[in-house]
């Protein structure tokens, strides 16, 4: 009687760390904000590979269409060169970049209110609000990992 009660006990706390560990998991591997806010801080770090690694492949597709249009060049082309940071040429965008809103780049990651706006499996919305005025930003899902759409976003609102 007592043996089939620790085990009755045992398989409840079995049950119990079976039923908590994945949703700790998860939280922690889709925290959407924190992912998003870090992507900032890649950029005022000047860690662009990673930058780029971080970027869904719609965001690469319009980075490399805004340079070929700029120097007259195929897109993929482009997107080859930007992939191999041939002739650095990743590097030079991110840091042009960089350098022309580093002031509103550490304002969005000092001060910047990151949301989780809507979320399906392979896509999320996440709202950044800096003074006052918020706008949201897209995320995708690719190869297992979360991707910022930061850049197609971004040249959308400038459309």
């Amino acid at each position: 009687m007592r043996t089939s009660r620790l085990a009755s006990f045992i398989v409840c706390i079995m049950l119990a760390l079976i039923l908590t560990v994945p949703t700790y998991a998860q939280d922690k591997t889709e925290d959407l904000t924190g992912i998003y806010k870090s992507y900032f801080k890649l950029l005022i770090d000047k860690d662009f590979t990673k930058a780029w690694d971080d970027l869904a492949n719609e965001s690469k597709l319009t980075i490399a269409g805004l340079i070929a249009k700029e120097a007259n060049a195929p897109s993929d082309k482009v997107l080859g060169m930007l992939n191999a940071n041939e002739n650095g040429l990743r590097d030079k965008y991110f840091t042009a970049f960089e350098e022309s809103i580093r002031e509103l780049l550490n304002e969005i990651y000092g001060q910047g209110k990151f949301t989780v706006k809507s979320k399906t499996a392979t896509s999320a919305v996440v709202t950044i609000e800096v003074q006052k005025d918020p706008k949201d930003f897209g995320m995708v899902k690719q190869d297992g990992k979360w991707k910022v759409n930061f850049f197609k976003d971004l040249m959308a609102d400038e459309k």
